[in-house]
């Protein structure tokens, strides 16, 4: 099994930010499959594409991305009674 790299996600990821405003463009709604900073191919669902990613790359060994405007595309808000920071 290959080793989680973190920094690969962390490239993907800044990829998809840097880009974002002319991703959405192009692919506004869907869930993009992203491997080495680069859009693989763009899917209806988020089940769609882990499975692809995982056909063609392995597990861990890509990234995905929801394809949406602003923040809250790469960003989360987590809220529990039992849990505080």
């Amino acid at each position: 099994m290959q080793e989680y790299d973190r920094e690969k996600h962390l490239r993907d990821l800044e990829y998809f930010k840097e880009n974002q405003n002319e991703l959405c463009k192009k692919y506004k709604g869907l869930v993009l499959l992203l491997q080495n900073a680069a859009v693989v191919n763009a899917f209806n669902s988020l089940r769609e594409a882990s499975d692809k990613g995982k056909e063609m790359f392995g597990y861990g060994n890509y990234s995905i991305q929801p394809c949406v405007e602003g923040e809250p595309a790469y960003s989360m808000d987590c809220y529990s009674r039992r849990i505080k920071f």
